[in-house]
């Protein structure tokens, strides 16, 4: 394999530098190879025989923290929010087993102070029943 010249190596090390600084004049900015070649003004080959820089480059651009782009911020939020949904939607599902619950509790307690009465109607029949001084009734009646 024939070696790169000391020029096209300072060409692919200022590329290179540009990359990762993240002041690209001719590219997108992504730290590739093919970026790399292109910001530099080579070709793919002859960036691929600069093995010297390219082992630069790899290490360069594995320290640098990836970029936020548009897309990459609304997927997050879109991640967050969609996260957030199935929270409320677990939530919601709960309280409304919970208001069934006790719907159906009030119901039962409805039915049991309806059979109460009707046996307090059919015990006492037109009776007069004395209350015992310690009915919260009684308490109530005086208060009046």
């Amino acid at each position: 394999m024939k070696p790169v010249s000391a020029r096209t190596q300072s060409m692919l090390r200022d590329a290179m530098g540009r990359l990762v600084a993240g002041r690209p004049r001719v590219t997108d900015g992504r730290l590739t190879v093919a970026n790399l070649a292109r910001e530099a003004g080579v070709g793919r080959s002859t960036a691929n025989r600069a093995t010297d820089v390219l082992h630069e480059f790899h290490a360069s651009a594995a320290r640098v923290p990836p970029r936020r782009t548009p897309e990459t911020d609304a997927a997050a939020s879109r991640s967050r929010d969609a996260a957030e949904i199935a929270g409320l939607k677990a939530t919601v599902t709960q309280l409304a087993q919970q208001v069934q619950r006790l719907a159906l509790q009030s119901e039962e307690q409805r039915r049991v102070i309806a059979s109460l009465h009707a046996a307090i109607a059919t015990a006492t029949a037109g009776k007069v029943v004395p209350l015992s001084p310690a009915s919260p009734l009684v308490v109530l009646t005086n208060a009046i």
